[in-house]
Formats: C-alpha cells, sequence, structure tokens
C-alpha cells in the first residue's frame, strides 16, 4: 500500500466503527508511514455500509477515517455513507435494478472525482446517502424479517419478552 496514490477502504459499519481487521491494517499504515521520513503523498477515501435505514449512521466511522488520514499525513478525499444496505442482501448492484440507483450514480461520480485528483464531490455523497427505500418500508421489513426468523426457530412468542427485567423481578 505503500506505493499506491489513492488508498480506498470499504467496509461495513461495525457497533458505530471500523471493522478489527481494518483498524489493524490502519496502524500498521501508521507505522509504516511513521518509520519512513519522506512517505508518498497519498490520498485516501472510504465508503461505509451500515444496516439501519439511516446513512448519519456512519458519520463516526467517517470522522475516523478522516482523522486517521490526517495523523498519517495521507490527503482526505472524502466518503460516502450508504444507510440501509442491508436491502441488498448481498445482491450486486445490477441485480438490485432500481434499488442500486443512487448507489451507482455516487459511485460513478465519485470515480470521475477521485480519477480526476479531486475529493469526492458533495453531489456523490448526497446520492449515496439518499435511502434506498422509504424508512417506515424499511423498518416494516426488517420487523417482518424478525418475525419469520422467530417463527422459523419456534421463538416467535418470545419476541416480546424482557429476561432481564423478568430477573429482577424474581
Amino acid at each position: 500500500m505503500a506505493d499506491c496514490d489513492l488508498l480506498i477502504v470499504a467496509f461495513p459499519l461495525y457497533i458505530d466503527c471500523l471493522p478489527a481487521p481494518l483498524i489493524l491494517m490502519l496502524e500498521k499504515i501508521a507505522a509504516q508511514r511513521k518509520n519512513n521520513p519522506t512517505p508518498k503523498p497519498q490520498r485516501m477515501a472510504a465508503i461505509v455500509n451500515n444496516g439501519f435505514p439511516e446513512a448519519a449512521q456512519n458519520n463516526t466511522a467517517l470522522a475516523i477515517c478522516r482523522q486517521f488520514a490526517y495523523e498519517t499525513g495521507i490527503a482526505w478525499a472524502g466518503g460516502l455513507s450508504l444507510g440501509g444496505g442491508a436491502v441488498f442482501n448481498g445482491a450486486s448492484l445490477k441485480e438490485a435494478g432500481f434499488l442500486g440507483r443512487n448507489v451507482v450514480k455516487a459511485l460513478d461520480l465519485a470515480a470521475v472525482d477521485l480519477t480526476g485528483g479531486k475529493p469526492i464531490s458533495q453531489e456523490a455523497a448526497a446520492y449515496m446517502a439518499k435511502p434506498i427505500i422509504p424508512r417506515w418500508l424499511f423498518l416494516w421489513a426488517a420487523n417482518r424479517g424478525w418475525k419469520s426468523m422467530a417463527k422459523k426457530h419456534g421463538v416467535e412468542k418470545n419476541l416480546k419478552d424482557k429476561p432481564k427485567q423478568n430477573f429482577n423481578e424474581k
């Protein structure tokens, strides 16, 4: 990675943060750059996906990436934040059809920006942050999925249980 001009990290949000393997990689990059008195100028961009309906859930992770870039002397080239990525359920953007249209627009715009030596534009970031489906529909589908999974495992009658509360009452 020391030879790249542009480092793009793409990752799923994990408890409001970067996944541990990515953190380890960034720590290694930071150590390598610290040990090299004249590191090659580089740029960094990030693409974060989460399973919540709101893209803003990724703000902390993007701030961590931006801070990493700052502290290592890498020029921050911006980030893209996708909420509701679970809607795709592992399908490619091509397979997702109209559901992926704004993601494709965002990636296309960001590619033009980054290959042109510019940071990711606000326009690209705005397309990526647009909800894939309305929040109410996302929540309805998610709840339906949880209920289906609970039924499959024979615990649908336990969904409203409050074990901790019941434990404290005994």
